[in-house]
């Protein structure tokens, strides 16, 4: 008898769903959203403040926009509520954790980096084998086009997009890696 259960992944309509929704928070309730990811992950927001100052790619903190920064942070809190909300126990991802999936994907940065006009392809190559392949697909496309209510803004400039690509990635992974079977 096999005991193993199988890993559904999140339908990319719910994901669609949630950044509707969490664009449309009021101030309250956007407070309260916070709050909830604080308690499940509390890491991820310290994380993100982390990058207003520093950079995980380069030595150059002041790589993003304020506008991309508010962005990629805005995907970043879609992504984990949709985790949070989503039928799977995740146990909370601590600093050793992300540092641990910093390092493992540094050959991921590496290839991303020595072309980054191939980042669709190699967020394909990934979905293939992930176990949220519409979240990561999600997550690629929030770089590309603004999935916001903000579509006349510019998304993430073309040369920082592998950037923002590769943060969110390894808030994914990070908390992926610390999913309960």
């Amino acid at each position: 008898m096999n005991n193993s259960i199988t890993y559904i992944p999140i339908p990319r309509r719910d994901i669609d769903e949630m950044i509707v929704e969490v664009t449309h928070l009021s101030a309250n309730s956007s407070g309260a959203l916070l709050d909830e990811i604080h308690i499940e992950q509390p890491i991820f927001l310290d994380f993100m403040e982390y990058l207003t100052d520093h950079s995980l790619v380069s030595n150059d903190p002041s790589v993003f926009s304020q506008s991309e920064y508010r962005y990629i942070y805005l995907i970043s809190v879609v992504m984990l509520k949709v985790l949070i909300d989503s039928r799977h126990i995740f146990r909370e991802v601590t600093w050793d954790d992300l540092n641990a999936t910093i390092a493992a994907t540094q050959p991921l940065a590496n290839e991303i980096f020595a072309n980054p006009a191939g980042l669709a392809d190699i967020v394909n190559q990934l979905a293939e084998n992930h176990p949220e392949p519409d979240l990561l697909r999600f997550l690629s496309d929030a770089c590309h086009q603004r999935l916001d209510d903000h579509p006349d803004q510019p998304p993430i400039r073309a040369v920082y997009r592998s950037r923002a690509f590769l943060i969110l990635y390894t808030i994914l992974t990070s908390v992926m890696n610390n999913r309960e079977e």
